[in-house]
């Protein structure tokens, strides 16, 4: 099978790397990597995968011509870094380094630790054609939130497809995998018995936006769940719908199920099937069915990662 779009190096953009201090591991994302339906392109609507357009397309389209930002500028294809001369994406990296403050000792002389472990430059004027932003957090930080979900902040990057520029070391890919499987059984609490692989994706998609106040307060693209699974459907279908399949072919658990199984052991008690398809069997049409009975809730609760598990309990 071809690996996922996420997990193959991007060439292009591997040059950035360059400009730096080595780092262990290092990725794009964001709509300078990938595609975003309608963001840079008043003229291209927003459909959702199955071909309905997404609700508030057109108003949005709308907008932008009213303001002036009509069909003048041109959609960023995928991983291309630019629109037109007057409307370029900011290209957004992650670096994980070994050392955070001997890393930035080389670059600028300054290493601060703020919030959630991430130092970001923005604005970095690399050449006349590229300006990006990075961001730098140490390696161990970074395998801490792709595993626990301490701060859910490069983790929830890493929900989505990302545009590797160097290969992970192996515990990091690992950690990687993890975090995946924590959005999965995250979005799959929250869905109902029945839901279609769109509407997971969408919620995985979702997951590290739910608080996000630029949305509360309208600083942040109301449509950008939509944007994100539309643009790059093929890389989050890659990267989840093969997890989700695999799931129901695991062999069901003993009754006296323990939280001491393996994680993947533990998806049986889950009772996922894939049930059908909506009207016409457009891609992300497929429904799948699910057990939402207490026993099999508080067996899905286990499945959570420990920050999230930590935070419920401090509410609950």
């Amino acid at each position: 099978m071809a690996a996922p779009q996420s997990l193959l190096l991007h060439p292009r953009l591997a040059g950035i790397v360059k400009h730096f201090p080595p780092v262990t591991y290092a990725f794009a994302y964001g709509s300078g990597a990938f595609n975003q339906p309608g963001l840079y392109d008043a003229s291209e609507p927003l459909h959702s995968p199955s071909g309905v357009p997404s609700v508030g397309s057109e108003a949005a389209s709308d907008a932008r011509q009213a303001s002036g930002a009509g069909a003048s500028t041109s959609a960023a294809a995928p991983g291309s870094g630019s629109t037109s001369s007057d409307s370029k994406p900011m290209m957004d990296f992650i670096f994980a380094v070994h050392d955070a403050h001997k890393w930035h000792e080389q670059v600028c002389g300054l290493a601060e630790a703020v919030g959630v472990g991430v130092h970001f430059n923005t604005l970095v004027q690399l050449d006349a054609q590229t300006s990006i932003k990075y961001g730098v957090v140490e390696a161990s930080a970074l395998q801490r939130d792709l595993t626990c979900w301490t701060h859910l902040y490069v983790a929830g990057r890493m929900h989505k497809p990302t545009a590797p520029l160097l290969p992970p070391p192996p515990a990091l890919e690992e950690a990687a995998m993890a975090n995946r499987h924590h959005a999965l059984a995250t979005a799959l609490v929250l869905l109902p018995p029945t839901f279609t692989e769109e509407e997971l994706l969408r919620t995985v998609v979702g997951l590290s936006y739910g608080g996000d106040v630029r949305l509360a307060v309208g600083a942040e693209d109301p449509h950008k769940v939509a944007r994100i699974v539309n643009g790059s459907w093929d890389a989050l279908y890659g990267m989840y719908i093969p997890l989700l399949k695999a799931l129901c072919t695991i062999e069901q658990p003993l009754p006296s199920v323990s939280p001491a199984l393996p994680q993947a052991q533990r998806y049986a008690a889950l009772e996922l099937e894939a049930v059908g398809e909506t009207a016409g069997g457009r891609r992300g049409c497929t429904l799948w069915r699910q057990s939402k009975d207490p026993a099999t809730q508080g067996m899905a609760l286990r499945l959570l990662p420990p920050g999230l598990l930590h935070e419920m309990a401090a509410r609950h």
